[in-house]
């Protein structure tokens, strides 16, 4: 199979080892002309990269470079798309505008604390494709997701967390309508055994939720994690003072939010979840 690999940054170099490893015959194409890439590897560097991808079995494409911008026939695929379809985990996907990686941290620092195998990549650590010969059936996957990485998904995480959304990435999206069914695509191909967490006091995400046909989990009101009285709460359950909350500010405790709603059934519930 001859595979196309297009950008050479982080990304680039873990699908890299990962088609390595599948037997391709591998070409980078990088707009930077003075690319560092390994000897013996093919490569088409500069301003005409994109040209010609017809002759390739299959195109991954890297983050930085918008979908519409590749003009081709064949298959496409990401880093992102390819660990969602071959790995064996259950994953917890995290975006939003901001709190992403905090509230991906958190995520897999409180599954740890409840004795589970986790594994954290993404837009944060270790990129996805480098976690896949690694993650057992039993484990849990928490990937940090940026629109860039969402933007041509065909899955959606088992557990999807949605934070808060603003306009960012204009400079790469064509307009904020963009950037929201990029971030929705976090939800769009969810099941109804999955779960949409989601925060209930951000217009934005409370629309894109509707997208998902997973069961609705919200944070910032009582029906899923919130502060109450200098507590943070699960319905009824009281977690901790927010005085034992490290971090400074009303966001983190938003982030802290939504990772308890994100955590509670796996931990106290696992049954269901």
């Amino acid at each position: 199979m001859k595979v196309a690999i297009l950008g050479f940054g982080i990304e680039g170099k873990s699908a890299l080892k990962y088609w390595q490893t599948q037997g391709a015959e591998i070409i980078i194409c990088d707009s930077n002309a003075n690319a560092q890439v390994p000897d013996g590897i093919a490569t088409k560097l500069g301003p005409d990269y994109l040209l010609d991808l017809d002759q390739f079995d299959l195109i991954v494409r890297s983050p930085g470079i918008k979908p519409s911008d590749v003009n081709t026939t064949k298959p496409i695929t990401s880093v992102t798309r390819e660990f969602m379809a071959k790995c064996p985990a259950k994953i917890i996907g995290v975006t939003g505008t901001k709190g992403k990686g905090t509230t991906s941290s958190l995520i897999a620092q409180m599954l740890m604390k409840a004795g589970k195998k986790v594994w954290l990549g993404g837009n944060i650590g270790l990129p996805a494709l480098d976690l896949l010969d690694q993650a057992q059936a039993n484990d849990i996957v928490v990937l940090e997701l940026s629109s860039f990485q969402l933007m041509d998904a065909t899955q959606s995480p088992q557990i999807a967390v949605m934070l808060m959304l603003a306009a960012d990435h204009l400079n790469y999206h064509d307009n904020l309508e963009e950037y929201h069914q990029a971030k929705a695509n976090i939800f769009r191909y969810q099941n109804s055994d999955d779960l949409a967490v989601y925060n209930v006091n951000d217009p934005n995400t409370s629309k894109l939720v509707e997208l998902s046909p997973a069961r609705h989990l919200a944070y910032g009101n009582q029906t899923g994690a919130y502060v109450s009285e200098n507590e943070i709460l699960f319905q009824d359950h009281k977690i901790c003072p927010i005085s034992e909350v490290g971090l400074i500010g009303p966001h983190n405790l938003d982030n802290v939010c939504a990772a308890v709603a994100a955590t509670w059934g796996i931990i106290h519930d696992p049954v269901t979840m």
